[in-house]
């Protein structure tokens, strides 16, 4: 009796492990490149949480001379993918939903007048071929506009799969505007957010203004992008602005210098805008 047990024990024994070895599941490897070609559907719209905090100072509305800044403000702005054109160019629009700030330890709510509707026109190759704006803003302060936005939501990177590791520099404009960006970007690695597999790219950003403009901006950008239509899923940009005396700053010789910092991540259903 005792060794019929020992053989049924045995038995199951090797069942158990068969059915073992049939149900795990073996790690996926990570991948080692992804598409960074963003995919566009007319009709998508998606919402992200911006915040941007501004140190150092700056020339507000209506002052004569730069007066110091330490301000935080929130955004809730909507994305949105329009109709292709007859080119095969795709509207992309960006448009603010809610606006605050701390100001002097006191949070307020603002217009969302200071972050007008702009659209950027991306043609089939991923080009923005142009940028049309709603309005001007009525609060003029470095890193609030929907063109530092743009810029984020691209990572500019060569047609298909590309390397961890790899490297590009882009030179990049928004006409009609008149400044250029200059990108050197890098493919650092592909981790875990959330729970997602994310390409997080590097971008060393500096400005380049028109002739005849006397100021200056150069930082980076880390943004994570998802592997599944390269759609942002994080980043964090840190930008130093710097503004000499110029022909729009006639009567104020003091130097401006501010440094900027943008935080984006997408606002998912039941989670607080800010």
């Amino acid at each position: 009796m005792r060794h019929i047990w020992l053989v049924i024990l045995a038995v199951l024994g090797l069942f158990s492990y068969a059915v073992a070895e049939e149900t795990a599941q073996p790690a996926q490897p990570t991948p080692k490149t992804a598409n960074l070609t963003p995919v566009m559907k007319a009709g998508e719209q998606l919402r992200y949480k911006v915040k941007v905090t501004a140190t150092g100072n700056t020339i507000l509305p209506g002052a004569s001379k730069p007066e110091p800044i330490d301000t935080v403000v929130d955004l809730v702005i909507s994305v949105k993918v329009g109709e292709p054109a007859s080119d095969g160019s795709m509207p992309v629009s960006i448009a603010a939903q809610d606006a605050s700030a701390v100001i002097g330890g006191q949070r307020m709510v603002l217009p969302v007048s200071i972050f007008p509707t702009t659209t950027a026109l991306i043609d089939k190759n991923g080009e923005i071929k142009q940028l049309l704006t709603s309005g001007s803003s009525e609060l003029k302060m470095p890193g609030i506009n929907s063109k530092n936005l743009i810029l984020l939501f691209r990572p500019n990177a060569p047609a298909g799969d590309v390397s961890v590791g790899s490297a590009w520099k882009k030179m990049m404009s928004l006409p009609p505007e008149p400044e250029k960006y200059d990108f050197a970007c890098r493919f650092e690695s592909i981790e875990s957010l959330n729970g997602k597999d994310t390409a997080k790219v590097r971008a060393e950003l500096t400005v380049l203004p028109p002739p005849g403009e006397d100021y200056s901006a150069k930082g980076f950008v880390v943004t994570n992008y998802s592997l599944d239509g390269c759609k942002l899923m994080k980043s964090h940009a840190e930008m130093t602005v710097k503004l000499n005396n110029s022909k729009q700053q006639t009567d104020a010789p003091e130097k401006v210098e501010a440094n900027i910092g943008v935080d984006v991540e997408p606002l998912t259903a039941g989670s607080p805008a800010k």
